[in-house]
Order: structure tokens, then sequence, then C-alpha cells
């Protein structure tokens, strides 16, 4: 199955939605999907899911923020996941798993996979923001097939510190206790932090410009995210992030896959870089994200609980990633070693193997 690297965005909202309304298409989901099918160049077929989320004002002025899932499928939702099958709630964290039917064994997965998750992202949260303001996280997870063609979008009103996210996801990550639904999850969260935490979205001072910021951002989201997922489950994988290239301006024959050389990291973290918003969180974010793998896992796919790898990662969401911009003297110190991270192929096109 092919994922898509999270889009976060912020945008001025024209309307409120109550907490009890369902998932619905809105001007997001259609934009997030064009801008899939412009990466791709044709979207159909690829069984893709991206998450994303958007803050702004409703027209009272009210604080908001928006949580939108995109899926893939050849098969349109038949019926609206809305029954709940488990409700599982502790530090501060509550997570809500709808499905289309109940069963016994799936209530059991999600009952399995909410208390695993709150532990995770409940020991990345202590270590990243302070305990005051206190912030609530609550998400509301509707689980569907593997093939069923969904979109969605909520919006609701920010108060009282609390944050409710709802999502799509499919059924497969609860019932093989899967850690990238844990990743989407907390890498969303933190977008949502950084837009209502007290003072995160302070004025930059440092020449960056607004697209430069979110670039840093989506990779700072990224690196949680990852977190999250080692204290989930012991493990990540590097699969379910699509791998991008960057070819340098005016210069063809300097590409990089996956991750960016010296050279090239340099130039994009340069103070006034311009670079569009959109590629800021589609290719520039998530490729400083696969630099860092690179750089601390090399090529391997995977990173394990207690190895270098994980501990590396574990020590920047400690100290380098919040505010975000806490990462950059980080690439810049990689980007001055004088040793290129190994460049990383996307999984289709790892030496034997196949194309699909």
């Amino acid at each position: 199955m092919r994922r898509l690297w999270p889009l976060a965005a912020v945008a001025l909202l024209t309307g409120c939605a109550s907490t009890g309304d369902r998932l619905k298409p809105g001007p997001r989901t259609r934009a997030i999907k064009r801008l899939i099918a412009d990466l791709n160049g044709n979207a159909s077929g690829h069984n893709f899911s991206a998450k994303a989320v958007a803050a702004g004002h409703d027209l009272l002025l009210r604080r908001t923020y928006t949580t939108i899932s995109v899926l893939d499928g050849s098969q349109p939702l038949a019926v609206f996941p809305d029954i709940l099958i488990s409700d599982t709630a502790k530090d501060g964290i509550r997570i809500r798993f709808y499905a289309q039917q109940v069963s016994s064994a799936l209530t059991q997965a999600s009952t399995g996979f909410a208390d695993r998750f709150i532990n995770a992202m409940a020991a990345a949260r202590d270590e990243l923001w302070p305990a005051r303001p206190p912030f609530a996280f609550s998400y509301n997870i509707h689980l569907v097939g593997g093939n069923e063609q969904v979109d969605g979008q909520l919006t609701r009103v920010f108060h009282k510190n609390d944050l409710e996210l709802s999502f799509y996801a499919r059924v497969h990550y609860v019932e093989k206790q899967d850690p990238h639904l844990a990743v989407m999850l907390s890498h969303e969260t933190y977008h949502l932090m950084r837009r209502f935490y007290p003072g995160a979205m302070r004025k930059n001072q440092n020449g960056y410009s607004k697209a430069q910021m979110l670039m840093i951002e989506e990779a700072a989201a990224a690196v949680f995210g990852h977190c999250t997922g080692i204290n989930f489950g012991g493990q990540v994988s590097l699969d379910g992030n699509l791998v991008n290239t960057f070819v340098n301006e005016g210069n063809d024959a300097d590409r990089r896959t996956g991750s960016l050389d010296d050279q090239l990291l340099q130039q994009i973290i340069r103070p006034g870089y311009r670079i569009s918003k959109k590629l800021a969180r589609t290719i520039f974010g998530p490729m400083i994200f696969t630099t860092l793998w690179a750089e601390y896992a090399g090529q391997a796919r995977t990173i394990t609980a207690g190895s270098p790898a994980a501990d590396k990662f574990m020590d920047l969401c400690r100290h380098n990633i919040w505010p975000p911009e806490k990462l950059i003297p980080v690439l810049q110190d990689m980007a001055r070693d004088g040793i290129d991270p190994p460049q990383i192929l996307p999984l289709r096109q790892q030496p034997g193997r196949s194309s699909p």
C-alpha cells in the first residue's frame, strides 16, 4: 500500500461543524486529491492514504481547525462507520474507534491499539510540551475496509485547550497493530499544537521565509510521529513514507532521491531560499526527514527501539524539534560535516524488487 506524507495548511475557514457531525468531503479534501494527482501524474490506482490538518477562524472569528482524510480505493463507502466499538481514556488522551459493524475481535484489537497509542503518545507529549497549560487530546478513528474510496473533513471550534481529531483509517492498521497509524496521528497533533500552543507561532527573526518554516515544521512533525511510533511498537519503517526526488535548479545532474547531500541541504536551509509552500510541505520537508533517517540509519528500512538510530531520533524529540526552529542547527551541522548521507530509493526500486 502506498501512503503519502501528511499535508499541513493554514487557511481561513468559512464554516464550523459541530462535534456530532460526520466527516464530509470539502474543499480541502478536493485540494489534497488534486495535489496528489500532480505529484503522481495520475492518482488513480495508487491506493493512497493522506491525513492533514488546517487551522484558521470562522465567520464569528472563533479559532477553528479542520481534520482531513483522503483514501483511494475502487469501492465507494457504502456505510459510514459510526458504531462505537471501543472507548479508551487515560493520561489526558482519549481514543474512540468506530466501525461499520461490531466484531469482538476488532473491538479487542482496537482496545489494545488504543492502550498502546496512549502510552506512546503520553510519553512523547510529556517530553515535548510542559504540563501547563494542559491540553486534552481526543481521537475519533472511523475504520473502513482495505479497498473503500473515502474522503472527509471535519471542522471544530478550538476551546478549553481541547483538541479532538477525527480521521478515517484502514481497519488493517488496527488488526495488525501497525505503528503507521500512531505515526500519522501524532504527526497531525504536532501541527495543531504548533498553531494552538501559547507562543509556539512566534515571529521568526532568523531571515527564514514562511515556506522554509513550513518545511522545517513538516520535518519536525515527521520526527515526532516516528518517535511516537517507536514508543508504540518498538520499531518504525520508512516504507510508509513517500520518497521524493529533488533536482537542483539549473543543474539537472544534481539530483538526489530520498535524502539530500550536503550541498542541497545547505541550499534549502539557507535563510531566504525561495520555495513554494506546496513544495515545502510535500517535497522539501519530507526530504529533510528522510535525510535525517539516512544520516542515522543509512539505507535501513526500519529503526528498532534501543538501536543507535532510534536513540538519536528520541534525542531529537527531546531536545531539537520544539519549537521546530531548534531543528535548524542540527541540519546546519549535518550540512557541514563533509559526509553525504546515502540516497534512499523508493521501495519498488530497491535491488531485487520488481516494479508493481
